[in-house]
């Protein structure tokens, strides 16, 4: 076996001496602790490289950032007409909550180092909107690389925009196992799901707003793969906006309360 090589080469390439000290110099107690230290610095050294494609698979990390209402509902956050599909009339519903603890946040997101990963839908309220628009966000923006998952979409005239109009969940997987910087989605409702159906979101930003809508498209709409997720940071504004970080964190952990 490979492996069974690879150990034997190391311990054969690591015991010519120790410290410094040739190994038929030392007594047998020294000799017996050596050839342990060597073994055991050799097996680990050989998992290392063996389990090294298996944790190093993921370079890209894939973060949501998304508005929320307290039932769930993502959809058209910032205004009237920014997503009216399926008869949606509360559009906006996050604008008079907005102050500057929460902006902050949304700030902080946004020049974070990353490309942008986006939805047909959301690409096409923006792709009109931010190449005339100017200021840090613009900048910012039309500055990154875009990356829009779609099946009809052939061409478009944003600048660094790239379409995934394969198959795109293949094409996202293999974006976030290629060498770069992270990829962050805002919005694309319909899009998240895919990602969430195939485990691929490493972290989510939500901004939780005091407010129950009752219909729209949601967070989690169905097909969800489990998992658990680990609080990074979190701030409550004083409109009530809860600002949370959570990033992946495994299997779902499962127990009975009471017991330990």
């Amino acid at each position: 076996m490979v492996i069974g090589g690879h150990l034997l080469f190391f311990v054969r390439s690591r015991s010519e001496t120790f410290g410094g000290v040739g190994i038929d110099a030392i007594g047998p107690y020294e000799c017996r602790f050596y050839r342990l230290v060597v073994c055991l610095n050799a097996f680990r050294f050989a998992l290392s490289n063996i389990y090294k494609p298996l944790t190093n698979n993921i370079m890209r990390r894939i973060i949501i950032n998304e508005h929320l209402s307290l039932d769930g509902v993502i959809q058209g956050p910032g205004g009237p007409d920014e997503d009216t599909s399926g008869g949606f009339e509360l559009g906006g519903w996050s604008a008079k909550y907005g102050d500057d603890i929460s902006g902050e946040t949304i700030v902080d997101a946004i020049n974070e180092d990353y490309d942008l990963l986006l939805g047909r839908v959301t690409y096409d309220i923006w792709e009109p909107y931010w190449p005339f628009q100017t200021g840090p966000i613009a900048d910012k923006f039309n500055g990154i690389k875009k990356y829009v998952a779609t099946r009809t979409l052939t061409e478009s005239s944003w600048d660094g925009t790239v379409l995934l109009n394969g198959n795109a969940v293949e094409q996202v997987k293999e974006l976030r196992a290629s060498d770069g910087i992270d990829l962050h989605v805002w919005g694309s409702a319909d899009f998240i799901q895919s990602l969430f159906e195939h485990g691929l979101v490493d972290q989510m930003n939500l901004w939780i707003y005091p407010v129950v809508l009752g219909k729209g498209k949601k967070l989690f709409a169905g097909g969800t793969m489990p998992g658990g997720f680990k609080l990074r940071k979190h701030v409550v504004s004083g409109m009530g906006v809860i600002c949370a970080s959570y990033e992946a964190a495994g299997a779902v952990q499962v127990g009975r309360i009471g017991e330990e």
